[in-house]
């Protein structure tokens, strides 16, 4: 549907952000972080979700790809919908979460709001296994070492997705990169 979104932060308001693109101004609910983070009248590139069920209908967005893949995996748990997932990314945000998940930490995943310990169990017991550990992955290395290189993160995003993609050593990779940037 709409898998992500480039424009203006035209409003705020309850946990929304309305981004303003080519005239048409959508309403994004956010992670906390990434509200505060935006003020009016500043660009935003979003990583969006669209969810849809029979009496909901939302558009959620984040500010990466590592956001937006925890967001899906816990949406795919019974009894875990888009606010408590969005919670989830608010409470603890993505590195908090997946440190959690690591060592499975139940009192920090129960600290959400609408998540107790049985929940919080489940999850664990559930996502251990369905999301790669952090820094294990090709991409999210090569994003690491071209940020550290200085560039930013919005600036690389679509390049570190392509080489990605090659399955290349991480060298290899952070070289090709490079010339794409260059």
């Amino acid at each position: 549907m709409i898998g992500r979104l480039k424009g203006k932060v035209v409003e705020k308001e309850g946990g929304a952000l309305v981004v303003e693109v080519c005239g048409v101004g959508y309403e994004v609910l956010v992670p906390t972080s990434l509200y505060a983070s935006c003020p009016p009248g500043e660009e935003v590139l979003l990583h969006t979700v669209y969810y849809q069920r029979e009496d909901e209908v939302g558009l959620y967005g984040f500010a990466t790809l590592e956001e937006k893949g925890i967001f899906r995996a816990l949406l795919k748990i019974s009894g875990i919908g888009p606010k408590t997932a969005l919670g989830v990314l608010s409470t603890l945000g993505a590195e908090g979460f997946l440190r959690a998940l690591e060592e499975e930490d139940v009192k920090a995943i129960s600290r959400v709001p609408g998540i107790g310990k049985k929940g919080a169990s489940r999850i664990i017991l559930e996502m251990k296994n369905a999301l790669p550990s952090r820094g294990q992955t090709v991409e999210g290395d090569l994003l690491r070492a071209l940020q550290s290189l200085g560039f930013k993160r919005a600036e690389v995003e679509d390049v570190v997705r392509e080489v990605s993609r090659k399955n290349l050593p991480l060298e290899e990779a952070v070289k090709e990169a490079l010339r794409r940037l260059g």
